[in-house]
């Protein structure tokens, strides 16, 4: 199994997160609350996930220069403090955004976040992946 970093992120990996169909909120401010926290969280995924992909350009650029050996993981953390600042608002986002759906569709959100959370984890780890949360 390979560490989760060494996948390439995709924001849309994630949409499930958002998505609420089915589901109906306790209360209108509480709806109101996840829809400006659901936003908060696509940007931050957007921003991750374009500085994943510049990251990723220039650890092969450093590789194929000869410049390094390690796995992205460890280089990342060596060369790019963004990525890891982005990575962890991106997370954060995600913790708020389950905080905001269970406040506003109670256990129906949480029990719908668990199934699709653990369809994630089987498809990363079909793909050779660790899942990570986001």
């Amino acid at each position: 199994m390979k560490p989760a970093s060494d996948r390439p992120f995709e924001a849309s990996r994630f949409a499930w997160r958002t998505n609420t169909d089915g589901l109906t909120a306790s209360d209108q401010a509480a709806e109101a609350r996840f829809e400006n926290v659901k936003e908060s969280y696509k940007k931050a995924l957007q921003a991750f996930e374009l500085e994943d992909k510049r990251a990723r350009k220039r650890y092969h650029e450093h590789e194929e220069d000869g410049r390094t050996t390690d796995t992205f993981g460890n280089w990342v953390m060596q060369n790019d403090p963004v990525w890891y600042s982005l990575k962890a608002e991106a997370q954060s986002q995600g913790a708020a955004l389950t905080a905001a759906g269970a406040a506003a569709f109670g256990q129906a959100y949480i029990e719908k976040h668990g199934q699709e959370e653990s369809k994630m984890n089987r498809e990363g780890f079909d793909a050779g992946f660790y899942y990570e949360a986001f």
